[in-house]
């Protein structure tokens, strides 16, 4: 196939392939030009009109579908067409699992592993109502805010009344949050003019089913904050009410200070045998049921009594809770102060010693002895992956057993073969599809010091689609 400049207009085209990279779909037309459209399923024959082109690529619009694929589904958002968080919500769900699976295969031999031990794609099961993180734009008018996603491309709030990949707890509480705020008259930030007050609405949910809403403002000195805060506090299931201000122009959702107005002070979730306290801000994963499938998949690849577990880019200490009763001592690394707060928080409640160190994992690696035989480190760093020389470092400390996580395919990989040629072993790669209907997938990987023997396999995942799988 061929990439051409293009002209505007309509066209038809087979869709050949989802793409690792982008949201759209790849195609060809019938002159073999590959066109690029969001919401094509492989094989589909689609109608389209040429929106975008330029040396690079050719982006269309879905008008409509005049040959379906056998892997299309019917998408059961009514706004998939214009929303921009659910891009493959048209494709069936082991289709997604499937292609995801083919990514981490391309990933890991574009840095020369090959995927023989990679598992088959870790469901979500159902894979609807997942997030209990609940991030919503805000416009509208005093009196009538509207809150949903974003129009591809753009800064336009698409209302989305019920968001089907939103925890239903959470949806429910943001339909309560937005009426209350429309009888006190709250206006909406508006990004050109400058005007108005409320950016975002934040909420976050626990499992136990309690919420905690963050407003998110530019301006906190246009009204009695903690009395609209006390209000709140009678919508069902809030429990924590917070204010946080982010006067700045620009993507950047949080500000840098969140006061809380009402209610408790962080949200209390179970991890594994702890229960964490969290604040509504702090970094933790987005799905609660996310969450506790990446602890399963952890767990599994430790075995129980390690001496010692590093748990790097440990953020508010998930995995050090999630872990702690398989160690004899843990010790954590996290840089950003609220982060290693939270951890700092947790030692009272975890069933073992832990320490906390804050500050860059790169540069206090590097002043950490030698480790204790049969000592295990995780890392779960951030999208960009490892920084250069954590990879040399970190081997030379001499862990029994190194589990990556990956949030990001190509510097997972990249950060697989690089602990690779600095002499540890890749036994096993689990993909999980923490975010389902969209093309990411957080990698889980197990290595091993070269000279070692395989480890003991971990329990076998079950086939993507099965019952509970979840």
């Amino acid at each position: 196939m061929r990439r051409i400049g293009g002209k505007r207009g309509r066209r038809t085209v087979t869709v050949d392939a989802l793409s690792a990279t982008s949201d759209a779909a790849l195609a060809h037309d019938d002159d073999g030009a590959v066109v690029e459209v969001i919401g094509g399923v492989p094989g589909d024959r689609l109608d389209v009109t040429i929106v975008a082109s330029g040396r690079a690529r050719v982006h269309a619009e879905l008008q409509s579908v005049a040959s379906p694929s056998i892997d299309r589904v019917d998408a059961p958002c009514p706004v998939v067409a214009t929303c921009s968080g659910c891009p493959w919500q048209s494709v069936g769900y082991d289709t997604q699992l499937d292609w995801k699976h083919r990514f981490v295969v391309e990933a890991l031999r574009a840095y020369g592993l090959e995927p023989t031990c990679l598992t088959p794609v870790l469901p979500m099961d159902p894979p609807f109502r997942y997030r209990t993180k609940l991030q919503t734009p805000i416009s509208g008018v005093a009196g009538a805010l509207r809150s949903g996603l974003y129009r591809r491309r753009s800064h336009e709030v698409v209302t989305v009344d019920d968001c089907l990949v939103h925890d239903a707890h959470g949806e429910a509480a943001r339909r309560g949050v937005l009426a209350l705020l429309d009888s006190h008259q709250v206006t909406p930030h508006d990004e050109l003019t400058g005007l108005g007050e409320l950016r975002t609405l934040l909420l976050r949910v626990t499992g136990g089913a309690q919420v905690a809403v963050v407003l998110i403002v530019a301006d906190a000195g246009r009204r009695d904050w903690p009395a609209l805060g006390a209000a709140l506090l009678a919508v069902p299931a809030v429990v924590s009410v917070s204010l946080n201000v982010n006067g700045e122009r620009g993507n950047r959702v949080l500000g840098p200070t969140t006061v809380l107005l009402a209610g408790r002070p962080t949200l209390t979730e179970r991890v594994g045998p702890v229960l964490m306290e969290l604040e509504p801000t702090a970094f933790f994963q987005t799905s609660v049921r996310g969450a506790e499938r990446l602890a399963q998949v952890v767990r599994s690849l430790l075995p129980a009594g390690v001496p010692l577990l590093l748990d790097l880019y440990a953020g508010a200490g998930f995995f050090a809770a999630a872990l702690a009763d398989r160690a004899e001592r843990v010790l954590m690394v996290e840089r950003d102060p609220a982060g290693a707060a939270a951890c700092r928080a947790l030692l009272q409640r975890l069933p073992c010693p832990a320490e906390v160190i804050e500050g860059d994992v790169a540069q206090l690696i590097a002043q950490q002895a030698r480790l204790p035989a049969g000592a295990a480190v995780v890392l779960d760093p951030p999208r960009a992956g490892l920084a250069d020389s954590v990879a040399e470092v970190l081997v030379a400390l001499a862990p029994t057993r190194v589990v990556l996580l990956s949030c990001h395919l190509e510097s997972g990989a990249r950060d697989l073969a690089r602990l690779v040629s600095e002499g540890l072993r890749l036994c096993s790669v689990t993909p999980v599809d923490l975010f389902p209907h969209t093309r990411h997938v957080e990698l889980v990987s197990l290595l091993v010091p070269a000279d070692v023997g395989t480890p003991p396999p971990a329990p076998s995942p079950r086939e993507h689609g099965a019952k509970g799988a979840g």
